[in-house]
């Protein structure tokens, strides 16, 4: 990943780059555009297009609520002793609502509720793969898709979440 963040000030700022994995299926690039913007003290937005994005509101000290969204494609290694190994390629666009308690800077309870978009769960065997990706776009893609794709459906998400500091 390399990504710049231009601070126009505290509450304001612009980032863009590109993001590389190296998935089973092949290469994936996805180039990102983003924003930070803190118009009060109690609201902020925070984009990584296409890949995420979030409006918070800060009720008080303690509560918090908002939208978000995330965009996945990943793919995991499958492999069973009695079969030939495959991966599984997770696609799925996510949507949520949530409440938030921060129990303190460090420590916070999320409660989501959201709903998949475009979510594909495709098994294929490992030596199946596309040339390369650029976001939507797959190049020379003749893999053969193993399983039933699940159906668009509701999520629900409870995480409790530890912030370990990177920083002084």
């Amino acid at each position: 990943l390399a990504l710049h963040t231009w601070a126009k000030s505290d509450h304001l700022k612009y980032k863009a780059g590109l993001l590389y994995m190296n998935e089973f299926f092949g290469p994936f690039f996805v180039p990102i555009l983003g924003f930070y913007w803190k118009p009060t003290e109690r609201i902020s937005i925070n984009t990584s297009l296409p890949i995420s994005g979030s409006l918070r509101f800060a009720i008080n000290k303690k509560w918090e609520s908002g939208i978000t969204f995330q965009a996945y494609v990943r793919s995991f290694l499958r492999n069973y002793s009695n079969l030939q190994d495959q991966y599984l390629m997770k696609i799925s666009n996510e949507p949520f609502i949530y409440g938030q308690y921060n129990f303190t800077d460090k420590l916070v309870l999320q409660l989501k509720a959201g709903y998949s978009i475009g979510r594909k769960l495709e098994l294929y065997d490992v030596g199946d793969k596309a040339d390369g990706g650029l976001m939507f776009f797959r190049f020379n893609d003749n893999r053969t898709v193993l399983n039933a794709n699940p159906n668009d459906g509701p999520i629900i998400q409870l995480k409790l979440v530890f912030r370990y500091p990177t920083s002084g």
